[in-house]
């Protein structure tokens, strides 16, 4: 287990469109990154690169960086997790005093039960939990995904 205790994180939200939700993808995330979409039927599992459509719900990720969404209405709830303490235009700082650990993630291999299909992950992908915790109650509120 890597520990990153009270190394300083941000946790942000927003309400976008579909043209404004693609842009902050091709803003924060200019470089490599993994997706994964969620449908009513099917999820992708975790793919390289930006996904080229939207799915009602999602996330991507990159070494610092979360970036999860529901489609509401015409709108799209947005959830950004990050390491680096930059706020974005658009997006409201959730307040608190917000640190993350990281931690290895554990990959379930084809074969297992746990889920009704196999998901689908790289073989070359080196997966992570990123913890996003409130410094003042300890209480972990979201885990994020992240690669290395």
């Amino acid at each position: 287990m890597e520990n990153s205790n009270q190394v300083k994180a941000l946790v942000q939200t927003a309400t976008l469109t579909e043209v404004e939700l693609k842009t902050h993808i091709g803003n924060i995330f200019p470089n490599s990154c993994y997706y994964f979409l969620r449908y009513p039927h099917t999820v992708s599992g975790i793919q390289a690169g930006k996904p080229q459509e939207l799915a009602p719900e999602g996330q991507i990720f990159d070494p610092k960086t979360e970036l999860r969404w529901r489609k509401t209405g015409e709108k799209y709830q947005v959830l950004l997790l990050t390491t680096e303490a930059k706020t974005l235009d658009g997006f409201t700082p959730i307040p608190r005093q917000w640190v993350y650990e990281d931690h290895d993630a554990v990959v379930y291999p084809p074969t297992a039960t746990r889920l009704p299909k196999p998901v689908k992950v790289p073989q070359k992908i080196n997966l992570k939990q990123r913890y996003f915790r409130d410094s003042e109650t300890s209480t972990i509120h979201f885990i994020a995904l992240s690669t290395c």
